[in-house]
């Protein structure tokens, strides 16, 4: 996998898993975030059900470069190929997600407090796993993820920042493989 589409990888998975809690059990709704740091120009569009089903599309300078959905209640990750009209179903580890006093207390993060990030009440949290350390501001009103930033040893590796928000209940089409798409199985299984 090309650095960029690692890159990218990466932050579907750290927006989604600062989400995850909510997901499960928190309000549908659609939301648009920007990336900051280190490779701008990248936007993320995340669809939920509140019922623990995302979908996500990521749009590098414009283009669309990478379209999944995430069940986390049954850890899968579906990515699509749109070129070639397949989709493949990949098992997500249990990642850590900490998105209140309860999920702070099971991966040992510490709390940031409460300020207003892009007009909404938030709290944060700080974490580590793997080297890597993430803060998430999770929206009180909302209920999802307002703003993350993720460092490593080598300094700050950027983060996402909600720039649209909108309360809306998908369908649970909007969560599955599409019909005219093939499912093909990931290299080594």
């Amino acid at each position: 996998m090309s650095h960029r589409l690692s890159l990218i990888a990466a932050i579907v998975i750290t927006v989604g898993s600062n989400a995850t809690a909510f997901a499960e059990n928190g309000p549908p709704y659609d939301a648009t975030y920007s990336r900051f740091g280190p490779s701008i120009g990248i936007t993320m569009h995340v669809i939920s059900d509140g019922k623990g089903h995302e979908w996500s599309e990521m749009n590098v300078k414009g283009k669309r470069h990478f379209l999944g959905i995430m069940d986390w209640p049954a850890q899968i990750h579906t990515t699509f190929n749109e070129a070639q009209k397949t989709a493949m179903k990949v098992p997500i580890k249990d990642t850590p997600h900490v998105v209140d006093a309860q999920s702070a207390q099971k991966y040992n993060a510490k709390s940031l407090g409460s300020k207003v990030i892009s007009g909404h009440p938030c709290h944060g949290w700080e974490y580590s796993a793997s080297g890597v350390t993430n803060q998430a501001w999770i929206g009180d009103d909302i209920k999802c993820l307002v703003k993350s930033e993720t460092t490593n040893s080598t300094g700050s590796m950027g983060g996402m920042e909600l720039t649209t928000y909108k309360s809306t209940t998908p369908s649970a089409a909007q969560f599955e493989v599409p019909a005219d798409y093939k499912l093909v199985k990931m290299p080594g299984q």
